[in-house]
């Protein structure tokens, strides 16, 4: 089955001094189809959060913009951050992300990202 990428956007809610600010952002992921980006992206979101604070804050940033500092005032939901997916479509244009053996890597000019 041949993958793609998909381009995921989705929402999550910023708390800060009682007012709540609705922020969009989006991610891209390698799966065959569209449900199986969503799902991935979701399970990722979920496990980052419980596993690693400091790469789900650079995942949050990265994704919406959101300064690092804020990412704790994340409206919470259940174990993790509120997080609501908008929508997922074939990501457009040529891929930046090359394959090595079971990874995908985002190719820079300046870094390698390991992304996906």
């Amino acid at each position: 089955m041949d993958v793609q990428e998909w381009e995921i956007s989705f929402e999550v809610c910023l708390l800060i001094e009682g007012v709540e600010t609705a922020v969009r952002g989006s991610v891209f992921r390698w799966t065959p189809t569209e449900e199986e980006a969503s799902e991935l992206f979701v399970a990722q979101w979920k496990r980052t959060f419980r596993k690693n604070k400091d790469w789900f804050a650079d995942l949050v940033c990265e994704a919406t913009g959101i300064e690092a500092e804020n990412v704790p005032n994340l409206k919470p939901s259940g174990t993790s951050p509120y997080l609501e997916i908008i929508g997922v479509k074939p990501s457009k244009g040529p891929s930046d992300l090359i394959y090595h053996g079971t990874i995908w890597f985002r190719w820079s000019p300046f870094r390698n990202d390991r992304r996906g």
